[in-house]
């Protein structure tokens, strides 16, 4: 999974193993290079779903 379907700083081919060595979890967001900016609304999912999956 990726987090943009953009250019990013981990080549989209290697973001799942990446993820998967850190124990992370990625989520794939169709979006471009500013996932952030152009897409909030699933960013901001995201993140209440990481924050509410803890404690």
């Amino acid at each position: 999974m990726r987090p943009t379907s953009g250019p990013t700083g981990i080549v989209p081919a290697q973001q799942p193993g990446t993820a998967r060595r850190a124990g992370a979890h990625a989520a794939e967001v169709k979006a471009g290079h500013l996932s952030l900016v152009t897409r909030p609304d699933v960013v901001t999912r995201v993140i209440r779903e990481a924050a509410g999956s803890v404690g």
